[in-house]
């Protein structure tokens, strides 16, 4: 995740990204520990091992850009700038957390900081992301929409609706796909035909860039020229990041993937 850190000459965002991804994983290392304990109200899934993905992607965006994820949220909430302590108040189950206390850590939010939403649900927050770039296009605004999803999600119907749709009306909206091999606790090539999920994403008519392992300059540099070409007009694009396989335990217990 660090290795291309030496090569990169701007000492200023070399500082940014190892600041966030330093954070994140911090944040996430003392869930995992106090989450045995049973003091946290909320089932968990960890970053640990994907935080290259949201901080290469959201250090490319604007305060006023937005982000919609999925229920693996916590890297992709802390890269955008969400309040830490009202995500850890959330956890908890208290009050003051980011949705009241009633949503836990599959549903961070942080409108103020561009932070629409994650949800519980595979896929379910893509066509909200869609629907949003629809309303900035119609309103000419120079803002963009990144809609961060799992491998699992692809499989869902709304998916590819959502491409067709994005592609159609050249909508500013990059898709964030972190391919971490499974779904739930199903492999990837034992629910697809064929592991290549950007050849299947290129067929809406919509560029596409894979990024192996936790490349974060890479991701940062993808995110940022297709962002730069979207204010531009250019309509949505594709990145995928795939991971090894490996199975990660959480806190004592197998993690959901």
């Amino acid at each position: 995740m660090l290795a291309g850190f030496m090569k990169q000459g701007d000492t200023a965002l070399n500082a940014r990204l190892y600041r966030a991804l330093y954070r994140i994983r911090r944040v996430e290392e003392e869930i995992a520990r106090v989450y045995p304990t049973d003091k946290i109200k909320s089932p968990v899934h960890l970053s640990i091992g994907q935080e290259g993905v949201a901080v290469g992607a959201c250090e490319a965006l604007e305060p006023h850009d937005v982000v919609f994820g999925s229920y693996r949220g916590h890297a992709m909430y802390l890269a955008k700038g969400g309040d830490l302590r009202r995500m850890i108040a959330e956890l908890y189950g208290k009050v003051d957390g980011c949705a009241r206390g009633k949503g836990g850590s599959m549903h961070l939010v942080d409108v103020a900081r561009g932070v629409m939403g994650t949800s519980t649900v595979v896929a379910t927050t893509i066509p909200n992301a869609v629907g949003y770039a629809y309303a900035i296009k119609l309103r000419r605004e120079r803002r963009v929409v990144v809609s961060f999803l799992g491998d699992g999600a692809t499989e869902e119907g709304v998916f590819h609706e959502s491409l067709n749709f994005a592609a159609l009306k050249k909508l500013p909206i990059l898709f964030v796909c972190e391919n971490n091999r499974y779904a739930i606790h199903t492999h990837q090539r034992q629910r697809q035909a064929t592991e290549d999920i950007c050849g299947r994403v290129r067929t809406h008519g919509m560029p596409t860039e894979r990024i192996e392992q936790n490349d974060v300059l890479a991701l940062h540099g993808a995110a940022r020229r297709f962002v730069g070409s979207m204010r531009e007009g250019a309509g949505p694009a594709f990145t995928l990041s795939a991971f090894a396989s490996a199975r990660r335990r959480v806190a004592g217990r197998r993690a959901t993937r």
